[in-house]
């Protein structure tokens, strides 16, 4: 599914801002968030990007936005412990089977020595390969009630009676319905659209 605009102000607000720190952006496709935590944030002493996509990869290594820039799979991240102090998994769940997304949060709390981010679509959001990379398929269904059993808190966005596909029939209609909902989101996050969800280690 396309990116959600109103993902920036969540996360980003979630990002230390206080002292240096350094970042994985897990999943980091053509490094759209790379570009944030350069643009917003001047404490981002080491950021590092890690994607599947060897595309991708490419993309964003001619570009220097990532100190480094590794073509790996998630569920083999080749870190120590407490190795970054964010890690930041956006839009990368719902590509993962249930059991391999679960050992990707737990490598993320191993990886991680402060935060762990999570955003991802509540539900089931079909979307096949896009321009022939099989990666971009989705692959599972992820509930806020999952993410707090595991310790996590919670963010809502937007809510899931608004259909994704009414985005390109009324793009208008469906994002004021989508904008309007989110404060309730925010506090009932069962009847969100998409989730923000983050982990303290510390």
């Amino acid at each position: 599914m396309s990116h959600l605009y109103e993902l920036e102000s969540f996360v980003m607000h979630l990002i230390p801002k206080d002292r240096s720190i350094c970042v994985l952006d897990v999943g980091c496709g053509k490094g759209m968030w790379g570009y944030f935590l350069r643009a917003l944030r001047n404490n981002v002493a080491y950021l590092c990007g890690l994607d599947i996509t060897a595309a991708y990869v490419r993309f964003v290594a001619k570009r220097s936005v990532y100190d480094d820039i590794i073509l790996c799979d998630c569920s083999h991240m080749p870190f120590k412990d407490r190795s970054f102090d964010v890690a930041l998994l956006s839009e990368v769940l719902e590509h993962l089977s249930k059991s391999r997304g679960y050992a990707v949060l737990r490598q993320l709390e191993r990886i991680a020595g402060e935060l762990v981010i999570v955003a991802v679509p509540q539900g089931y959001v079909r979307q096949e390969a896009v321009d022939g990379i099989a990666a971009e398929k989705h692959a599972s269904a992820w509930y806020a009630n999952e993410f707090t059993s595991l310790g996590f808190q919670v963010m809502g966005i937007g809510n899931r009676l608004f259909k994704y596909y009414l985005a390109e029939r009324h793009p208008r209609l469906w994002g004021a319905a989508y904008y309007i909902s989110t404060p309730i989101a925010n506090i009932l996050p069962q009847i969100a659209g998409y989730l923000v969800c983050y982990k303290e280690l510390q």
